[in-house]
């Protein structure tokens, strides 16, 4: 339940962060989802900036959107700068009137964003948030982006790591922990769901799930959800960590990681891979790749191809139904 403070909150910290005034922002995120509402909707309305509204995701409209309207401001999630990165089209338009962009929604490989970074010479801000936030609660300040984290609590939010067995004790720089958040974008709770209200909000905390650290100069790093580490013979393993080095492969277009249920060692690292047009699928190219640049633990037992990799509407990989397919899945 997030309340009208909440929103109105959430609204204006993100106005204000990124000093939004005459801004023209590409409306592209979906309205529905509170990171759309957000920025799309609520902090448009807060300064008056103008909105472009685009009902879907299409490379080669939106670059030349931006290049004829002058977009000032566009949010997206990490797939979506894979995919113009990709297209031959980012260094034919015109896109010198962005002031920045917004990666969001799931960790962005390195890179991608440096692709970006030489392609189109506009700023790349990383941040983090989730819907029991409103949306936002971490972004990199403009003007001191760090590669790799996605920033600093943003204004009158505070965070911090704390351990995951008992969510009590704090942990020190480097340490990765769970990282819990308070603020005034913060939600009431689950509606009917005293349980898990009882886990998620603590002492006025909100505990996000996700494991994090938090390095000396105050940056945040997110690791991986904390429900989707892969525990292999007692070692964890990041998802999005593996994928960051499976996108480094030239065949590789899209790619997600999970845990597969195996009795001997718990679970075994799987890789689910979309291949770029002209690519043949060789599994055992994959692992070997993988097998060079990772330790022994971290490496990729089984690798299986797709067409798409399921996403939700801003773009987040849903790893939960990669779960359901290799859980029905034929043995």
């Amino acid at each position: 339940m997030l309340t009208h403070y909440n929103l109105v909150s959430n609204a204006i910290q993100n106005a204000v962060w990124f000093r939004w005034g005459t801004d023209t922002i590409v409306g592209l995120l979906p309205f529905y989802h509170s990171w759309g509402a957000c920025t799309c909707v609520n902090s448009p309305i807060y300064v008056g900036a103008r909105v472009i509204l685009l009902p879907r995701f299409d490379a080669e409209e939106l670059l030349k959107t931006i290049q004829q309207e002058r977009a000032t401001v566009l949010h997206g999630a990490a797939s979506l700068f894979a995919m113009l990165v990709s297209n031959p089209l980012i260094t034919k338009c015109d896109l010198s009137s962005l002031r920045y962009v917004k990666a969001g929604a799931m960790p962005i490989p390195p890179e991608i964003k440096q692709m970006w970074d030489q392609l189109t010479s506009v700023k790349m801000v990383l941040g983090y948030g989730l819907t029991e936030a409103s949306p936002e609660t971490h972004n990199s300040p403009v003007d001191r982006i760090k590669p790799g984290t996605v920033g600093i609590p943003i204004c009158d939010t505070d965070a911090r790591i704390v351990d995951q067995e008992t969510g009590e004790k704090e942990l020190p720089v480097g340490e990765i922990g769970e990282l819990i958040i308070r603020g005034p974008q913060v939600m009431k709770g689950y509606l009917n769901r005293p349980d898990d209200n009882a886990e998620a909000l603590r002492n006025g905390w909100l505990y996000t799930g996700d494991l994090a650290l938090m390095d000396e100069e105050g940056y945040f790093h997110i690791v991986d959800r904390k429900k989707e580490t892969i525990k292999y013979k007692g070692y964890t393993i990041a998802p999005a960590e593996v994928e960051a080095v499976l996108l480094q492969h030239p065949a590789v277009k899209e790619c997600a990681v999970i845990g597969k249920p195996d009795p001997s060692v718990g679970e075994i690292p799987k890789a689910y891979v979309v291949l770029k047009e002209g690519y043949t699928d060789d599994p055992d190219e994959l692992i070997r790749f993988r097998r060079e640049r990772v330790a022994p633990y971290k490496r990729i037992r089984e690798v299986e191809f797709i067409n798409e990799i399921p996403k939700s509407p801003v773009g987040k990989i849903l790893r939960r139904l990669l779960k359901e397919r290799e859980r029905h899945a034929p043995r």
